[in-house]
């Protein structure tokens, strides 16, 4: 299963890696959200974790170009965060949320 990591705390980045990846998932890292979407429309992905900041746009921004790519729009795409602020989630268009 090859998952794409985006965040642009290059700490936080490694530290999901590394979990993933020692529990055996390919993974994917990327910090500007270009790279995220240039390495979505060309490579395949079986899960998406974006942070809810990826360089200076949101996670939500990102989720939206997502969605709007037809070969995605049945990618898994979970959202993380280290701070509890669902309002913000909410300006977003999504199906669901969890702040778990």
């Amino acid at each position: 299963m090859r998952i794409l990591v985006a965040d642009k705390d290059r700490s936080v980045l490694a530290l999901v890696s590394a979990r993933l990846t020692a529990r055996g998932y390919e993974v994917v890292e990327v910090t500007e959200k270009e790279d995220v979407l240039r390495y979505l429309d060309t490579e395949p992905v079986d899960l998406v974790l974006l942070a809810t900041e990826v360089d200076r746009y949101g996670g939500t921004y990102l989720i939206d170009h997502i969605r709007k790519r037809p070969h995605l729009t049945t990618v898994p795409v979970i959202m993380m965060t280290g701070q509890r602020r669902p309002s913000m989630l909410a300006s977003s268009s999504r199906r669901s949320w969890s702040t778990e």
